[in-house]
This record gives C-alpha cells, sequence and structure tokens, in this order.
C-alpha cells in the first residue's frame, strides 16, 4: 500500500518511549486479527470473494476491482437475491480456536485495559475462560448493555472486565442469549438507532460507553482497515481528548517501521478522495493538532508478540501464557479447514449454487449499485436474453425494468423510456398470478420513466408519471416507491423554480427515507435540499446538506458524485467569504 509519506516523519526514539505498562490502553479490533492461525476466520474482502465466485458468472471475480466494493453493499444484495436471513452469518458460529493476538488482548482486558471491537466472532471471550477459568468477560451488544455499562472505569474498580461488540454478534457468549437483532451488517444497519442527522453515525445509544472507553487513553488499532469507517471513525473524529493513537497497519514484512503524523493542515476541511481510506481517517485525525497520531506498518501477531508483550505485561504467569509452546499446547488447531466456500455450499447448496439466469441478475445490481452502468448493461442484456429464449414473460419484463432503469441512471433516457414503456406493454398480458409476482416493481417503472423524462426536461411529462407512481406506492403502503416519487416531484418544483412545494414534498420524502435508513436515497434528497437553500441565498443551510450529502457519497465510495459535490461546497464558501452576512 502507497503512502504520502509527506504527511509523515519517520519516529526515531526508542520502542519503549512509545509503550509503557502504566499507561491507560484501549484497542480497537477489527477482523485482521482473527484471519491469524489457528483462526484463520475470512476478511470481509475474502467474504466478498466468495460471494462472487459462487452468485456471479465466472468473468466478474477477474473484472471487478475489490477497491470499489464495501462488505455491506455486497452483502445487502446477497440478501435481496440469495439469503433474506442473512444465515451465511451462522459460519461465525462455527466455533474455532483463538490465537496469540486473542490471548494478549484477553489479559490486557483483564488487567483493566478496554477492548472495542466490530468483529462478530467469540475469541476473545473464550481465550478469556481459557485462561482465567473462574472469571467471565462480559460482553456488552444490546443497547440495555451499552446502556448499564456506559462507566467501564466505575465497572473496572468493581471487578468486571467488559468486552464493546460495535457490530452485535448472534448470540451473547456470555450468557448464550440470543441477539441476533443486534447484527450490524448491510448498509441499512448503519446508524438505524442513530438519532444525528448522519444515518452512517454509530448509534446514539453506544457514543457513551465508547467516550468513556476512550477518554485521556491510548488507543492502538490493529486488525483494522478503515472499512469500518461509518460509525467509529466518526467518533474518534470528533474526540479530542486522546492521549495518543496508533494505527497498526499488517505487513508480510518483518520489518517494522513506526512513523508519526507531521502535517498538520488545519484549513484542509475536505479529505482528499485519492487517499487510500486509513490515510483520510489518519490525516482527519492528525489534523486536529492536538493528538499525536502513529502508523506502524508491521507484521500484526509478530509486533503483538515482540513488542506490545514484552512493554505492555509484567505479570509472569500471563507471559508464560503467552509463550509460543504454551499457545500451542492449549489453543490447539480447530476445524479452520471449513473454508466459507465450502460452508456456503454444504449448508445452503440451493441458494448459493444459483442458476445463470440468477448470476446474470446478481451481477447486473452490483455493478448498478456501484455506479458502474456499462458494465451492468452487459449482464441485465444477457439475462433479457435468457428470459426471451424461455418464453418467460416475467423475467422479460424484470429485465426491461432493470434495463430501463440502469440506462435512465447512465443518461441514456430515450433507451430508458423504450425499454420501460415495453415493460409496460407485456404487464398487460400477464396471466393474473403473473401480475401479482411483478407487481410491486409496477409503481417503479413509472418512477425509472418519470426519471427519464425529467432529465429530458420534459417535466410535466414527468410529474404525470411521479403523480401515477405515488398513487400506486400508497395504496401498496411502497414506502421506497413513494420517497422516490416524492423526491423526483420535488426535484422539479425546484427546476420550476418553485421551492416552497419542492421543500414540502422533500421534507416528507426524507422523513420517509430517514425511517426506511436508506442512506444513498438520503444523499440525493440532501442534495436537492441543498441545492434549493443556495439557489435561495440561504448559505449556511445550503453547505449544510451539501457537507451531509458529500460525507454519504464519499463514505460509499462513490467518487464522481462526491467529488461533485466538493466542487460545489467550495464554490458557495469562497463566495461566502465575501459576501455580506444571512439575514
Amino acid at each position: 500500500m502507497m503512502y504520502n509519506l509527506s504527511m509523515f516523519k519517520r519516529f526515531e526514539g526508542k520502542i519503549e518511549e512509545l509503550f509503557y505498562p502504566n499507561d491507560k490502553y484501549t484497542f480497537l479490533i477489527g477482523a485482521g486479527i482473527s484471519m491469524e492461525p489457528p483462526t484463520q476466520y475470512p476478511s470481509a474482502i475474502e467474504m466478498v470473494q466468495t460471494f462472487l465466485e459462487l452468485l456471479t458468472p465466472k468473468e466478474v471475480m477477474q473484472d471487478i476491482s475489490m477497491d470499489d466494493l464495501r462488505f455491506e453493499i455486497v452483502v445487502e444484495i446477497v440478501q435481496r437475491f440469495i439469503d433474506e436471513k442473512l444465515e451465511f452469518m451462522n459460519y461465525f458460529e462455527i466455533l474455532r480456536n483463538p490465537n496469540l493476538i486473542h490471548a494478549f488482548l484477553a489479559i490486557m482486558n483483564h488487567n483493566g485495559h478496554y477492548i472495542i471491537t466490530t468483529n462478530y466472532d467469540y475469541m476473545i471471550e473464550k481465550v478469556y475462560g481459557m485462561i482465567y477459568s473462574n472469571a467471565q468477560i462480559r460482553t456488552v451488544i444490546t443497547k440495555s448493555e451499552f446502556l448499564k455499562y456506559e462507566k467501564p472505569d466505575y465497572e473496572v474498580k468493581k471487578g468486571t472486565n467488559l468486552l464493546y461488540k460495535l457490530h452485535g454478534c448472534k448470540q451473547n457468549y456470555s450468557n448464550l442469549k440470543d441477539t441476533s437483532d443486534s447484527l450490524t451488517i448491510t448498509m441499512k444497519d448503519f446508524g438505524k438507532n442513530s438519532k444525528t442527522k448522519n444515518p452512517l453515525d454509530m448509534d446514539s445509544f453506544m457514543k457513551p460507553a465508547i467516550v468513556n472507553c476512550m477518554n485521556e487513553r491510548t488507543l492502538i488499532v490493529m486488525g483494522y482497515s478503515g472499512g469500518d469507517d461509518f460509525d467509529i471513525t466518526p467518533l474518534i473524529i470528533e474526540m479530542h481528548n486522546f492521549s495518543r493513537i496508533f494505527w497498526i497497519e499488517h505487513t508480510n514484512s518483518e520489518k517494522l517501521e513506526i512513523l508519526k503524523y507531521s502535517c498538520i493542515s488545519a484549513n484542509d476541511k475536505i479529505v482528499d478522495l485519492s487517499l487510500k481510506r486509513e490515510m483520510r481517517i489518519l490525516k482527519e485525525i492528525g489534523n486536529m493538532g492536538k493528538i499525536p497520531v502513529f502508523l506502524i506498518k508491521a507484521n500484526t501477531k509478530e509486533f503483538v508478540k515482540n513488542v506490545l508483550i514484552k512493554h505492555l505485561i509484567q505479570d509472569k504467569t500471563a507471559i508464560k501464557i503467552l509463550k509460543d509452546e504454551y499457545i500451542k499446547e492449549h489453543i490447539r488447531r480447530g476445524n479452520w479447514e471449513t473454508t466459507f466456500n465450502n460452508f456456503l455450499i454444504s449448508m445452503y447448496e440451493n441458494r448459493y449454487n444459483p442458476p445463470i439466469l440468477k448470476k446474470l441478475w446478481f451481477a447486473g445490481a452490483l455493478y448498478k449499485r456501484i455506479h458502474q452502468f456499462e458494465k451492468a448493461e452487459i449482464y441485465y442484456k444477457k439475462a433479457l436474453d435468457l428470459a426471451e429464449k424461455d418464453s418467460n414473460i416475467v423475467f422479460k419484463v424484470i429485465f426491461l425494468y432493470e434495463l430501463g432503469s440502469n440506462y435512465s441512471q447512465n443518461w441514456n433516457f430515450d433507451e430508458a423510456i423504450d425499454k420501460l414503456k415495453e415493460a409496460l406493454i407485456l404487464i398487460d398480458s400477464l396471466t393474473i398470478k403473473g401480475k401479482k409476482i411483478i407487481n410491486s416493481i409496477i409503481g417503479r417503472i413509472f418512477i425509472s420513466i418519470g426519471e427519464a423524462y425529467k432529465q429530458k426536461n420534459t417535466l410535466s411529462k414527468a410529474l404525470e408519471y411521479f403523480k401515477k407512481s405515488l398513487k400506486i406506492a400508497e395504496k401498496t403502503g411502497d414506502l421506497t416507491a413513494k420517497a422516490s416519487s416524492l423526491l423526483y416531484r420535488g426535484d422539479i418544483y425546484m427546476k420550476t423554480e418553485n421551492y416552497t412545494d419542492a421543500l414540502n414534498a422533500l421534507k416528507v420524502s426524507l422523513g420517509i427515507i430517514e425511517e426506511l435508513n436508506n442512506i444513498e436515497a438520503k444523499a440525493a434528497c440532501c442534495k436537492i435540499i441543498g441545492t434549493i437553500f443556495q439557489k435561495l441565498g440561504k448559505k449556511t443551510k445550503a453547505i449544510k446538506y451539501l457537507e451531509l450529502s458529500y460525507d454519504i457519497f464519499k463514505k460509499l465510495l462513490l467518487k464522481d458524485e462526491a467529488n461533485l459535490l466538493r466542487k460545489e461546497i467550495q464554490i458557495i464558501l469562497e463566495k461566502t467569504i465575501n459576501s455580506p452576512a444571512e439575514e
């Protein structure tokens, strides 16, 4: 991984100047630590690769860039097409065996240091029980638990050792209670209980506990690529009372490299999207100016073994436990050979070995979701050809809709209208049973036609279709279609300078979108609202909504949309400097 080394200076001091046992530590733990043997759980990227291998045509794996994919986005599509209940998460119920890093963290936790993790597995809990047979780590997962244990300092004084799980897990290892509702896996799960305007923020009930876990402590981040930056990273950036932050970037090299962030640019409000996600996070934290930020490039297991254990653990019994010989004796190799791929095939063969038509559909939806519309078109056309060969009118309607919607998003509006109207004609020829199957997409076909006419600036025609779609949505209770219909109506009202009706429609749309926690739709809605306030000369409100939209697009890795908004915000900021204050 390449870094802008001008942002860093090499640390030339002694390692004991950085890590000393009498400091207070909090560990933020990601999936990388559970990839080490004997645990060997797959990373998020490896899980995504497995999904693509099983659920898409072979060439997709060779073509698509993993940098363009978020685990949560792929899982949403898996949930839509293959696994509605997300039963693939049962893989983490296979109790493997913990590794050296898990054991180190358990001992640090027992010694009064704090552990926060985004992992779904139970390895820290398991090894804690193996090392301390007469004690138990208390897992904090649910809302009631986060509220109960929001003061970790107080709990430690009572002898209670806590493990905070930000993204939940299927059950509480401490008491075996079902906690499936706590899982944060898809985009819609993020911020579902947040009280802030940003749907990607951490759930509000978690914040007091996590803030208290980090207050005036040294934060060590490991096993973490920055991909979980929706909820935890904004909180880290908001805080100004760390003592220090160490970000361990795993490498396969034996070389240890310690870098200290040195480029403080207080006026750099908008982060450069050309930087890797990890670098954007470090830059935002470093630019606070008050918190020393260190980037450590090392093999994580070797760094834990040779640096952290050596300098942070003084108890001789604990040191004995952490010696490799003891680990090999007491933490034997588990059933790690049960690969994720084999698990899905053996447990859910019918679902995870779908027919080619479904693979084409999945591929089209995936490319469309990441805004690679030309590639989505290829797979939708192949699926449409298969449906025509099989004389399957229902699937033909579905793929005409998917293709038309994709054309519309890719600014090919005439083709979009042709395909969508062809779908409507075919619907009339369907049996009652067939119409019931595709009933949910009729209103969405109207939305897509309206969107195409709107972009062609045929606004009266567009409004006609949005009224039709809204009527169907209200009749069927389709909140997603209702929100979209109102959003596009608001956009039309804006284009015709009817700002009052525009804001009224958008306000209702935004309320529904927030209820559904539809993150990308919220970005689109906030962008329109921000543009209206800009046209009304209300620059403060404009920037507020545009920055929220920018932040969401940035985190969804939709760089084109984010960059356009960044430029728009910059123009408003520049004009504001030389303009009179708002009334």
